[in-house]
């Protein structure tokens, strides 16, 4: 299995309103923002977003420093309780997917906003999944997959980098 659900949220209205305050108060570059720098007091919203392929600094896990804004917030305890890195917040706009591709590592969902038509889809092994609302997923992205947005609202995920073998993590 491709995805796996690993925990229900049970601050999950309070995660919810803290995402969308950060959406409004920094925006979104390339549908993204990024909660974690490369340095330990900066606050770059957007230096680590888009495409791996496209960033200066690929390495992902240098991503490492949570910004002292989220200090004591929902968000900050789910990426330290993952020990997740190069944490962001992603949206898939209405009837959009990005193309076939994979990552260094496996990734934590979180889903904040979904329908029941946003799906990940790994073709290679005729799979799919439906991340619903309320809990927090693992998902094998080390192998080729996308994720489509078919619905007509938005679909809005926090994503983070993980250690595959972190204690965890047993899925």
């Amino acid at each position: 299995m491709k995805a796996s659900r690993l925990e229900k949220i049970t601050d999950f209205d309070l995660l919810v309103e803290e995402v969308q305050d950060l959406i409004k108060r920094v925006g979104l570059s390339e549908n993204q923002l990024i909660c974690q720098g490369r340095e330990q007091d900066g606050e770059d919203w957007h230096l680590g977003t888009g495409s791996l392929l496209e960033l200066e600094h690929k390495e992902e896990d240098t991503y490492k420093y949570i910004f002292p804004s989220l200090k004591g917030t929902v968000l900050e305890k789910y990426i330290k309780k993952y020990n997740g890195y190069r944490t962001r917040i992603m949206n898939v706009s209405p009837r959009n997917c990005y193309s076939i591709h994979r990552d260094p590592t496996p990734r934590i969902h979180i889903p904040i906003v979904t329908n029941k038509d946003a799906w990940m889809v790994w073709p290679h092994y005729n799979e799919c999944h439906h991340m619903g609302l309320g809990h927090t997923y693992w998902a094998d992205t080390t192998k080729f997959h996308s994720f489509m947005n078919a619905g007509a609202e938005d679909r809005i995920h926090i994503i983070m980098c993980v250690d595959a073998m972190h204690p965890k993590l047993i899925v």
